[in-house]
């Protein structure tokens, strides 16, 4: 049983979605103030 490689692909998954969602959610705030100005 490996489990130490699967953990470490799970991180690093879990960090690029996160990057990803933090990227969407900017992308979402900043067209809500454009649309607001």
């Amino acid at each position: 049983m490996s489990h130490s490689s699967d953990d470490t692909t799970d991180l690093l998954v879990e960090m690029a979605v996160d990057q990803e969602i933090a990227s969407l959610l900017a992308l979402v705030e900043k067209r809500r103030r454009d649309v607001k100005s």
